[in-house]
């Protein structure tokens, strides 16, 4: 049985490969759907399974918190650390970033905005639970959605391993029936992107009580099936579950792969990849309005300029992955570090 609360380097650099892939999907987004700009449909189809970015975070997110708080399970004491924890790393760089944001929607009031000004849309952004409203603010911020319920069903097993257990237990099966059918009740709460956390969490359990065989095939087949998923959606030309979870199962074998040989010493994560991991929250945050505005500043400069598109696409992706690195060393980083850790044990 190996140690549950290892670091594992190759779990950032998938937050960092993640982060990539869905800031390129929303430049292919710019470059390729938006009518207004440069408009390659097929740019922004067959780039549509970089999306799968959030697939691989769900994952990564389901191995992490069981790792981290694998001691802590059954320990109702630990709740508050926990639940500190979890808002010290979500709530306060996220909200920075979305006032910011709320400063330029309320002080540009078009009709296409008014939504964003709707109370209860604030609201729900602000909290990320939603509140007589499926909107949010912050356009990537959906996914928070989705995180911060998995928190509050983890901290049911810290409150009890029996309770946690039939909770999750039932949360899953009815993730597993949204699969199939789509009026389910309370589809705020419902949805079969939830899976991804249990296959994450299902990862964990493996890594810590079992040496994983022949790890270098578990990440090819992995990366194999992962890219499959990917390729399958530009096909497709559209998003359909039982395709995400496919990619949720190449990401827990990639995941699986390269942590064991992470641990028997045989593959080495490149700093720069592990920087990003650190930096790919505060990427997926600001990514997608400052690429939205260099877009649009871009489009009006190839008018004079008539760049190669490729060029574009790298220039905007690079755009929107520096503004992340310079939010994470200016802002988030030191405000984590002022917020400060609640205990000995590395956060996650």
């Amino acid at each position: 049985m190996t140690s549950p609360h290892r670091n594992y380097v190759s779990l950032q650099a998938g937050r960092g490969i993640a982060a990539l892939l869905i800031v390129l999907h929303h430049t292919s987004t710019f470059v390729g759907g938006e009518p207004h700009l440069w408009h390659h449909p097929a740019i922004a189809r067959w780039m549509m399974g970089m999306q799968l970015g959030v697939d691989f975070f769900f994952v990564l997110s389901g191995v992490v918190i069981l790792t981290a708080h694998w001691d802590d399970i059954n320990r109702p004491r630990t709740v508050a650390t926990y639940l500190y924890k979890r808002f010290r790393r979500i709530y306060p760089i996220y909200w920075i970033v979305l006032i910011a944001l709320l400063l330029r929607q309320f002080t540009h009031l078009d009709g296409a905005s008014a939504v964003d000004r709707n109370p209860f849309v604030v609201l729900s952004s602000f909290l990320l639970v939603h509140i007589h409203s499926s909107k949010t603010n912050l356009i990537v911020a959906w996914t928070l959605f989705h995180e911060v319920l998995f928190y509050a069903v983890f901290a049911t097993a810290l409150l009890s391993k029996r309770l946690g257990t039939i909770v999750f237990a039932l949360w899953f099966a009815l993730s597993i029936v949204s699969l199939f059918r789509a009026d389910m009740p309370f589809p705020k709460f419902i949805s079969p992107l939830h899976l991804l956390f249990a296959l994450g969490m299902a990862a964990a359990w493996f890594l810590h009580q079992h040496t994983v065989p022949k790890p270098a095939l578990f990440l090819a087949a992995g990366a194999v099936l992962f890219a499959s998923a990917l390729l399958y959606y530009g096909w497709l030309g559209a998003v359909v579950s039982p395709t995400s979870f496919v990619a949720g199962i190449g990401a827990t074998l990639m995941l699986l792969g390269s942590a064991e040989l992470e641990r028997q010493h045989r593959i080495h994560v490149p700093r720069a990849l592990a920087f990003l991991g650190n930096a790919s929250y505060s990427i997926y945050l600001i990514h997608y309005p400052i690429i939205a505005a260099a877009a649009h500043l871009g489009f009006h400069l190839d008018a004079q300029l008539h760049l190669p598109i490729p060029f574009w696409m790298l220039t905007l992706a690079a755009i929107g992955t520096a503004a992340g690195c310079i939010l994470y060393l200016c802002i988030e980083r030191p405000l984590l570090r002022w917020l400060g850790k609640p205990i000995t044990a590395s956060a996650a």
